[in-house]
């Protein structure tokens, strides 16, 4: 079988311009096809970016074609399915840094936060996630053309990163003007802090979380992993 860095076709995959279902097509299921693990686009940022400084997740093939158009050469995109560890963990061999950006929808606000909770588990220190939530109504495609390379490019950087996105997202699940929904709160940050890997990232978010609900760091006793609740889906757009 070829070897992970040799370039050869694995299968092929089509999207439906007019949205008729189904809207994405893929080759069935080989040995050497897996979609759930395939990224579009993955073979050609590494060509163009040798020493992969970030890598972009979005959407759909449209949105790749895109970026790559405007020069953000970085973008790949699952094959019409939910990000899931497996894809995230190829894409940590080439970089430390993922940006997830995904629709101004509802769909693309469940998808980062699916996104998020696969990125949890596989956090070491030096490693960042961010996530761009784009506008409500755009796309990465619409975006880029509308704001241009640079302005797209700084919003990019200045996206928030993962702890940064997962209180954000709890704050509006959870209310914080009773103890009943600070307890809440903090029930539920416990659940997904219980999923990091140990390490000095996970110090310090658990130091983070005594600080947002104003108790002591000994007060807090986050899950296993195994142990860890499943969590609600967003109800916010990051901007």
């Amino acid at each position: 079988l070829p070897q992970p860095d040799e370039s050869c076709f694995v299968g092929f995959g089509g999207r439906s311009i007019d949205d008729t279902p189904p809207k994405y097509l893929n080759s069935p299921e080989t040995v050497l096809f897996h979609k759930n693990n395939e990224l579009f686009g993955l073979f050609e940022s590494k060509q163009v970016n040798k020493q992969c400084a970030r890598l972009i997740v979005v959407e759909g093939y449209m949105d790749v074609i895109s970026l790559h158009q405007f020069n953000i050469t970085e973008a790949v995109a699952t094959l019409g399915t939910a990000i899931n560890k497996h894809h995230i963990q190829k894409l940590l061999r080439y970089t430390n840094n993922i940006i997830f950006c995904f629709d101004g929808d509802k769909a693309g606000r469940q998808a980062a936060w699916k996104a998020l909770l696969a990125s949890l588990p596989l956090l070491r220190d030096g490693t960042c996630f961010q996530f761009f939530q784009i506008p409500e109504g755009e796309d990465p495609d619409s975006l880029i053309r509308a704001l241009g390379t640079d302005t797209f490019n700084e919003k990019l950087s200045s996206s928030p990163e993962i702890t940064q996105k997962m209180f954000n997202e709890l704050r509006q699940q959870h209310s914080s003007d009773t103890l009943a929904g600070q307890a809440s709160r903090a029930k539920a940050a416990m659940g997904l802090i219980g999923t990091m890997p140990e390490g000095i990232y996970k110090a310090l978010v658990t130091e983070q979380l005594a600080k947002e609900i104003d108790i002591s760091k000994d007060a807090i006793k986050t899950p296993t992993q195994a142990q860890a609740p499943p969590q609600a889906t967003p109800t916010t757009t990051d901007t």
